[in-house]
């Protein structure tokens, strides 16, 4: 194997090893990464923008230094809709095309005070709503990576790049995970600062990344957390814990594959860890979906037409169709709709009875074939909606084939424990 495979294989936790006994060097980590994208993202192509000079120039300064955090030397890459100081910015959209950021988001000045390296942007879907971008499935360029954090989730499953940040208003983090075969984590609504990242729905954007390992997903979550653990973690550790397999109220629009998968999951939970048991839908939670469609069309409508520099005349159909049809939606249903919503935020842990996790399906099937569309979130706008913590994991992983994941969801502000529960569950 060439340096270049055997770095760009290695866990973020693998290479802080390696640089903390100097092994390594930051500059070596990042020239590889960078050999590695310029072999493959003519094929990928989950690139927006990439900044090697830069990139480079900060590695060699960090050799000559002391570690200066956990992400001392590790590269890393950010969704097209953050900002990051001197660096092109389009949200995804030929419409802003020359647009040059002023500032940094707050998540990526948190990594890079914990000496992380900025490669540059990966590709979103148009303005992160349903206009997919170039990007294609690493394992199998012939279908959508997901979107749409696209680029992210393609980046990382290609080892280009072990960490890159995206965002999920409806499925974007973890649709995309299953598709690409990585881990994706979508945190407590609110446990990562918003600043400095296009807002499309201020009731449910929530941050959230890519990486390979549950224990590179806890040491994320360490430097991005604005608070801590609310919830002690305690009995993750002894694995005495309870998982869930819910039973989605749509779980008739998923494939033979997934509903087969779903259970081998319950099989494979009550092996591996305490105990695990059969969770029904509430009834109060039902209308969900149809609750997270109304308040995302709204407020999407609502912040784009008040983005300074937009224009619906100069999006594609699929995003101006999109918006035009949300025009349709009164105050009066998007008022009761928000109501609603943050009363069922309030009785969340209802449906946790018993159980610490619950386990799901994170898409309906594999990835789609072809790059029109990125998939259905239909699995994932319930979990964004209540704004739980979710964790995609490949349950399916075969060489050569399309991979399949599922999602942890965990208790409001119990991200830790639901990451220490995924250690255990993927180890």
């Amino acid at each position: 194997m060439s340096e270049m495979n055997f770095l760009c294989s290695c866990s973020i936790s693998e290479l802080s090893e390696g640089l903390s006994l100097k092994k390594i060097s930051p500059e070596r980590i990042i020239r590889s990464h960078l050999d590695r994208i310029e072999a493959r993202d003519s094929e990928v192509q989950g690139w927006a923008y990439l900044d090697p000079v830069t990139s480079i120039s900060t590695a060699r300064a960090l050799s000559v230094d002391e570690p200066q955090g956990l992400f001392h030397g590790i590269p890393f890459a950010v969704k097209d809709v953050f900002e990051v100081e001197s660096t092109p910015r389009s949200y995804g959209s030929t419409l802003f095309a020359s647009e040059i950021s002023t500032r940094s988001s707050s998540v990526v000045e948190k990594l890079r005070d914990a000496g992380g390296i900025c490669l540059g942007k990966t590709v979103t879907a148009e303005f992160a709503l349903y206009k997919p971008g170039k990007t294609r499935n690493p394992n199998n360029i012939g279908h959508t990576p997901g979107g749409s954090s696209s680029g992210s989730a393609a980046t990382v499953a290609d080892y280009q790049v072990p960490l890159a940040l995206g965002t999920q208003t409806a499925g974007s983090i973890i649709r995309p995970a299953s598709y690409c075969g990585v881990i994706g984590f979508k945190p407590t609504l609110g446990r990562y600062s918003r600043a400095g990242v296009l807002e499309t729905s201020p009731t449910l954007d929530t941050i959230g990344f890519f990486c390979r390992t549950a224990a590179d997903a806890l040491l994320v979550d360490r430097v991005l957390a604005e608070r801590e653990e609310e919830v002690s973690p305690t009995g993750a550790a002894s694995s005495n814990f309870t998982v869930g397999v819910y039973q989605h109220q749509n779980i008739g629009e998923a494939s033979s594959v997934v509903r087969a998968v779903m259970e081998v999951a319950e099989t494979k939970f009550t092996k591996k860890i305490f105990d695990s048991k059969i969770v029904k839908p509430n009834s109060r939670f039902l209308e969900l979906n149809n609750i997270h469609r109304i308040v995302h069309a709204f407020e999407a409508r609502r912040c784009l037409l008040s983005l300074e520099g937009f224009r619906i005349d100069k999006v594609s159909d699929l995003t101006r169709k999109f918006l035009e049809a949300a025009q349709s939606i009164s105050e009066l249903e998007y008022d009761d709709s928000v109501g609603r919503l943050l009363e069922m935020r309030q009785r969340s842990l209802e449906l946790f009875e018993g159980c610490d996790v619950l386990v799901a399906p994170a898409a309906p099937d594999y990835a789609p074939r072809g790059l029109d569309g990125t998939g259905d979130p239909v699995f994932n706008r319930m979990w964004t909606a209540l704004g739980v913590p979710c964790a995609a994991f490949p349950m399916i992983e075969f060489p050569g084939s399309l991979p399949l994941g599922l999602q942890l969801i965990g208790r409001p502000g119990e991200d830790q424990k639901l990451l220490e529960i995924l250690k255990l569950i993927t180890s």
